[in-house]
């Protein structure tokens, strides 16, 4: 059963010990089990409280570690591009991930100082489920991310954007709920063409407002430029960002664990 739910009959009268259960993503189930033996008699349910004995989280996000290919589970889009690639991950091991934007644009303009950027973005989105909080408590969203920027986030006036990875929570009307991160390069402009970046860097944010709730959740890079002649055309100083291991995670409250938690679904 899951929460809230009746509890359901999965396997009778079965003699196996091991059986592949499929599960909705964002969703926790639970479990019991009833012996019978050959001469009929029945034994006590192994649980009898609402949780059963035995549960388990079945991950939110699909494809999080971007192991199936062509972004399978998400929705891609942006002048930007969106794939999924093999690079080095936070641990030197190559394997694959999210990237968003072009890196073999290279700086960003040519040698006759010609930009070759589009101006707009690369993301990734997909919707999930957040378990309520009686199933799965303190829910966050985690990830893993590198950005690779030629350019700033901010000009310096402080405020005006240019080059960013931004991740955005949404609802199902594209309404921004929260700014997750905004990041690049934060140094003054102008600055010396050799590329920067952020390093490997984990982000986790609370999704408590979120449970029960369906989302959105959408990485986005940026080539921003606030030149009206630069308006769906090309622009300087090329931006962008890798991402990987995108997951939900919590505390499975008030009962022991017993079942291992899924956290890749695809």
């Amino acid at each position: 059963r899951s929460i809230g739910g009746d509890w359901a009959s999965w396997l009778s009268g079965t003699q196996i010990q091991t059986a592949p259960f499929d599960g909705l993503p964002g969703h926790v189930y639970y479990f019991r089990a009833q012996a019978r033996d050959v001469a009929g008699n029945v034994g006590p349910l192994s649980g009898m409280g609402p949780y059963g004995d035995q549960r388990t989280y079945v991950q939110s996000v699909v494809n999080g570690y971007f192991e199936t290919p062509a972004l399978v589970g998400w929705e891609g889009g942006g002048v930007l591009w969106a794939r999924s690639v093999p690079a080095p991950s936070r641990d030197a091991v190559v394997r694959p991930m999210a990237l968003l934007g072009r890196p073999e644009l290279g700086r960003g303009y040519d040698d006759q100082n010609n930009p070759t950027v589009p101006v707009g973005y690369g993301a990734i989105t997909q919707t999930i489920t957040i378990p309520p909080l009686a199933d799965l408590a303190n829910p966050r969203l985690t990830f893993w991310y590198q950005v690779y920027s030629y350019d700033v986030v901010l000009g310096s006036d402080g405020v005006t954007l240019f080059d960013s990875l931004d991740v955005h929570i949404l609802d199902l009307n594209d309404k921004e709920l929260a700014l997750v991160v905004r990041d690049g390069d934060y140094g003054t402009w102008p600055k010396s063409v050799p590329l920067g970046t952020t390093g490997w860097k984990q982000a986790s944010f609370a999704l408590v407002p979120y449970a029960g709730q369906t989302i959105q959740i959408r990485f986005q890079v940026w080539n921003r430029n606030d030149n009206p002649q630069f308006h769906n055309k090309l622009a300087y100083y090329n931006t962008w960002a890798y991402v990987d291991e995108i997951k939900v995670i919590g505390e499975l409250p008030g009962h022991a664990l017993h079942l291992p938690a899924i956290l890749k679904n695809r």
